[in-house]
């Protein structure tokens, strides 16, 4: 497949989830708390407009898009293409004899911010949520095929949950419960919500776009769905060409076991030049 038709497969297919998110946001009614976290009773409040809400979502994107990914995209694309590579979990081990010790040491460590001057707010959290996503697959297969003993009540997450956490290394960065594994698997969830298709749109997000990732009582899941949803509306067209490209182009390296190297990246940088994508 040359670059041509990769940029095509990979603008239809944002565009194609694009559309579908907003469909689904729009069939919810917008309710959400945007107020304080306090349990003391409080008079009932009036359920925020649709209005209110879009309003909101544009203070999201950082005010100049497309210069941010042009400035930052190829040490975002190193760090990212790094960190996927340390934590991809071999496809034909049980589950039982996996060491992800590194793997999850690298999770933590970006969740932590170790890597914040490469890696944007968000992209450990991304990973993060799609390893334990991974994890849980390889566990339920293990499971039905015998290789992990079936114990009454207990569910796939809260196998794959314990094994992440047994997995870590000690130290401040380490997850101490499963309740923060989940808090930090919605966050997650939520910035794959901002981003679609295309984790390299984390570099345009604000802080604001941040606290509604992080604080899940500011708005419910479904009323977020939209403002995930009018936010990408808000992304200039040719970046969102950019990051589809840039995503399909990544995920074929890595497929490829071929390095990120500065000779790749200058061809990347090219293509998307003489097509306008930046």
């Amino acid at each position: 497949m040359n670059q041509t038709t990769q940029f095509g497969v990979a603008t239809e297919a944002l565009l194609k989830e694009m559309a579908a998110v907003r469909l689904h946001g729009a069939q919810h009614k917008i309710g959400g708390n945007f107020g304080s976290r306090t349990r003391a009773k409080k008079k009932p409040r009036k359920k925020k407009s649709l209005e209110q809400v879009i309003s909101i979502s544009p203070r999201f994107i950082k005010d100049d898009p497309v210069d941010c990914f042009s400035q930052t995209w190829r040490q975002t694309l190193t760090a990212w293409d790094s960190l996927v590579r340390q934590t991809r979990i071999p496809p034909d081990t049980p589950v039982a004899d996996l060491d992800i010790t590194s793997a999850v040491d690298a999770l933590n460590g970006a969740i932590a911010g170790k890597e914040r001057t490469s890696l944007p707010p968000g992209s450990g959290y991304v990973q993060f949520s799609r390893f334990l996503d991974t994890l849980e697959g390889r566990v339920k297969t293990d499971r039905q095929a015998g290789l992990i003993p079936s114990e009454s009540g207990r569910v796939t997450a809260s196998i794959a949950f314990d094994i992440y956490l047994t997995a870590q290394s000690v130290g401040p960065e380490a997850l101490q419960t499963r309740s923060k594994m989940s808090e930090h698997r919605r966050a997650g969830r939520r910035w794959q919500e901002l981003v679609g298709p295309s984790v390299f749109l984390l570099a345009i997000y604000t802080d604001v776009a941040e606290k509604f990732v992080k604080d899940h009582l500011r708005v419910d899941k479904e009323t977020f769905k939209v403002m995930a949803s009018v936010a990408l509306d808000s992304i200039p067209t040719n970046l969102l060409k950019a990051c589809a490209y840039l995503s399909t182009i990544a995920e074929d390296r890595l497929r490829s076991g071929l390095p990120c190297d500065d000779a790749w990246m200058d061809q990347i940088e090219n293509y998307m030049r003489q097509h306008a994508l930046m």
